[in-house]
């Protein structure tokens, strides 16, 4: 007896028992029948599934990998405020990754779903269509740390965005993610310092985009103006 067209099934994709023949002659001894896909189980926000991250906050690092199985890794976020934001990446295994960023209307899980079934059909044939997804926003392969993706992207207030990590062909690997707002708009906070020789605290720089303290104040005491040299 043979079993033919088994196939495990997953978060996107459902299962096969696989038809089991006789391998004399050849006869169905029993049906394929199909295995309902997976539903996604999270805890802390993290499918223990699949692995896949909903709800991805900022400055955190994520650990996460592509499999076989799921050659393909989303990670949700919702911005919390407008801003320029940078999802940056980093290979802990040497393979060949490459990320997408998608606005919220353009992603389903049939993007996955058509995803896995190139990967599988480059995995069979060498000379199938490298596994691309389609319908992104914006897509890099090399500018994270070790030839890992990062993207950097001007993202709207509690609008959904999709980074999904993936396969250049059919290597699969370790890697992390860390999503953080640039700082690009800035203020300062808390100066009291207006003359050098009254002294003072110079105030801190603040994002405007996260509140974050970007660049931590001194306080100087009265002293003498320092002559600047311009060119």
């Amino acid at each position: 007896v043979e079993v033919v067209d088994a196939r495990e099934a997953n978060c996107y994709i459902e299962g096969k028992t696989g038809e089991e023949k006789c391998s004399v002659c050849d006869k169905v001894l029993k049906e394929n029948k199909v295995i309902p896909k997976l539903e996604h189980k999270y805890e802390n926000n993290i499918c223990k599934n699949c692995g896949r991250i909903n709800n991805a906050q900022l400055d955190t690092t994520y650990t996460s990998k592509t499999t076989n199985s799921y050659p393909f890794q989303v990670i949700q976020f919702k911005t919390p405020e407008n801003g320029k934001y940078k999802f940056h990446c980093e290979n802990i295994t040497v393979w060949d990754s490459y990320g997408y960023l998608f606005k919220e209307e353009n992603f389903n899980d049939q993007v996955i779903i058509d995803g896995i079934e190139k990967f599988n059909a480059k995995k069979a044939d060498s000379g199938a269509e490298i596994p691309t997804l389609s319908g992104y926003w914006q897509r890099d392969d090399e500018h994270g740390k070790n030839s890992a993706p990062a993207i950097t992207a001007e993202l709207e207030k509690d609008k959904i965005y999709y980074f999904v990590v993936g396969p250049y062909s059919t290597a699969t690997g370790e890697f992390s993610i860390t999503i953080t707002c640039t700082h690009e708009k800035t203020h300062r906070e808390g100066r009291t310092l207006s003359d050098c020789t009254e002294g003072g605290y110079t105030g801190d720089v603040i994002c405007d985009t996260c509140g974050k303290v970007v660049e931590q104040g001194q306080t100087l005491e009265p002293g003498e103006h320092q002559e600047a040299v311009l060119d």
